[in-house]
């Protein structure tokens, strides 16, 4: 995890994953996390 300062002057925090052995389990990997932070506060663009 790393926190990451944008150019309009707005902070967010970048996290890394690795390790993993498939795309199928990149993307559960990042469902869950999104649930798991952010739950219904995230929309998909």
């Amino acid at each position: 995890m790393q926190p990451v300062k944008y150019e309009d002057g707005s902070w967010g925090v970048t996290v890394q994953v690795t390790g993993l052995a498939s795309e199928q389990q990149a993307e559960a990997a990042m469902q869950h996390m999104q649930k798991l932070f952010c739950g219904a506060q995230i929309n998909e663009n």
